[in-house]
Order: structure tokens, then sequence, then C-alpha cells
């Protein structure tokens, strides 16, 4: 300490510490079929100086991890397995546990339906006095054909009629609105192995007289021009297939937009015509206005029968395996 004073000599016990290091920290599983299982893992490590121990935990549905505790020695690791199996559709998000010296982990992943059969039904109607009762007629028969024949589920069919009164199975009222939302949401559940329907019946337009720009009539007056379906649609996984029948007059004017890859394309009507109520001839029974001509015998087609139960005029599954092809 100075002079003659000598010195002091300090002793000491380190006292060991323990500490934790968790890479990575953030797991992404991406879109997982439903029914399917993903795995990742994660690493725990002792960068302390005494021995590690912990429990790692989660409760979340669609994740598991393994194994669920840790002791380790300094500089020791372990690793563990994050398991994402979705049981339903939709972004699913977990927080694990990794232990009160080490934080957490948080996993994030999507459960998709994979091949799902997905259906637009639409009929604008314009207003009370346009919305004629034979529209209603064929929305009632492609729905019946979609969930009775084609196995579509309920719950993926998406009903857009005139001001959304009518049958429970109607989900929407024909605004544009409501068009937009519908295709929003298939933006977001559709995948590449799934298919769509888009069946538009009531009335239909030209936004430039004489031209083959194309509208279709909504609830009160709105429209939806042909450029604007295409931009929906376009928005939707390419590899998906999807199938449009356009009942309303001048509905060949969707054509040039719509077409591509993957998309097949049946109109009543070229882009300078109108379609057609049926007249009762020809028509195996069923009356003058009681469905619209083209898509009478077009559903019929794809049921195997008229809705009066008459059998078709011919047999449109041309090699007898059971199916009709919409190609």
């Amino acid at each position: 300490l100075g002079g003659s004073c000598g010195s002091i000599t300090a002793t000491g016990v380190a006292i060991p510490v323990a500490a934790c290091s968790v890479s990575p920290t953030a797991l992404n599983f991406g879109t997982i079929p439903v029914g399917g299982s993903s795995a990742q893992t994660f690493t725990v490590s002792n960068t302390g100086t005494s021995v590690l121990s912990g429990m790692v935990t989660e409760s979340c549905a669609s994740f598991s991890v393994s194994p669920s505790s840790y002791t380790l020695l300094p500089g020791g690791s372990a690793t563990f397995t994050v398991t994402f199996a979705p049981g339903s559709a939709g972004a699913k998000s977990c927080t694990i546990n990794a232990g009160s010296a080490c934080g957490v982990v948080t996993a994030t992943g999507t459960g998709a339906l994979l091949g799902q059969k997905y259906a637009v039904l639409l009929s604008g109607g314009v207003d009370a006095a346009n919305n004629h009762a034979r529209y209603l007629n064929d929305l009632t028969e492609i729905y019946w054909t979609l969930r009775n024949v084609y196995g579509y589920s309920p719950s993926n069919i998406f009903t857009l009629y005139a001001d959304g009164t009518g049958p429970s199975w109607v989900t929407h009222s024909a605004t544009k609105a409501n068009v937009l939302s519908v295709f929003s949401m298939l933006q977001g559940a559709m995948t590449s192995s799934d298919e769509l329907i888009m069946y538009v019946t009531n009335h239909g337009g030209q936004i430039v007289s004489g031209s083959n720009q194309a509208k279709i009539w909504l609830w009160n007056y709105e429209s939806i021009a042909d450029w604007e379906v295409a931009n929906q649609v376009g928005l939707l996984p390419g590899g998906a297939e999807k199938y449009f029948v356009f009942e309303q007059c001048y509905s060949g004017g969707l054509v040039d937009n719509l077409a591509g890859s993957n998309r097949h394309i049946a109109t009543a009507a070229n882009w300078n015509e109108v379609s057609f109520a049926c007249d009762g001839v020809n028509d195996q029974g069923n009356g003058a206005l009681t469905f619209d001509e083209f898509v009478l015998h077009w559903t019929a087609a794809v049921t195997g029968a008229y809705p009066n139960g008459w059998p078709l005029l011919s047999n449109a599954d041309t090699n007898f395996d059971g199916f009709i092809s919409l190609d």
C-alpha cells in the first residue's frame, strides 16, 4: 500500500453461472396441407460455467416439441424438434418456452386444404323489376349440381344474388364490394391444386356500345367490367384450374380478357350478341321463361338430366367414363 507497509493478497472463488443461447429463435413452416406435417429444429446451448437445466413447453393445437427437457454441462447443447401438423386451414402460430434462462422460440405456419373445389355463383339482378324468377332457378340448379353431383362443400360455394334475399345458401348480395371481397378471400385460400368455377347468370352489357368491352350487371345498377374480373382472376394461383360459365348477354366479351392456361370458358353469346330465356321449344318439358336457354342445357349436360328429370337430348359423357369434362 505504499512505503514500508507491505502488500495484501486477495483471493476468492468464482461462482459458476449458467447462461443460455437459443438458435434460431423463429421457425417459419410456410404452407402445409391439412393432415400433413413438417418438422424443424432449434438448439439450446449452455454458454455459461454452471449446469443448465430447463423445460421446453408449449400449449398449441397445431405444434408439438420434443424432447421436453434438458440438462447441459458448460459448453453442451441439445437439439429440439418442433413439428407443425395443422388440423385446419388458416394461419397458425405458437410460442415455445425454452426455459426461464433461455427465452422463447416463435413458430408460424399456415394450414391449407389442398385439392379443394370452390364456386362463385353470381346473379346481379340490376333491380327488382329486372331480376326475373328464372335467374334464381338457374342458380338453384347449378348449386344443386355442384353439391350433389360433384361433391362441393357448401362452405366453398359463394352465391351472390341480387339484394341477398333468397334461399339459405345465398351468401351475399350481388354488390361490387361483395364480389371483390369473395375474390380476395379466394386469393388467400386457394392453392395451385384447387379448382374454381365462376357461374354468371342475369344481365350483361357493353361498356362501349358496339365494342367487345363487356360488363356484368350487379345489384342496384352497379357493374363489374371484363378487365376487373380478369384482374381478380389473375391474382388466383396460376396452376389452379378455372372454369367460367357465362349466361348473360354479350358474355363473349369476357373471353379475350380471361383466356389463358388452365382456364376454360363457355358463353351463351358472342361479344356482340344477346342471350335468351327458354322458349319452351326443345327444352325437354321445361316451360318458357323458367330458365335461361344456354345454362338450362349446359347444367343438364353436367348433371346428367334436366331439372324436371327428363333425360338428356344426347349424352355429354362421350367416352362413358362417368365424368363430364369441362375442358
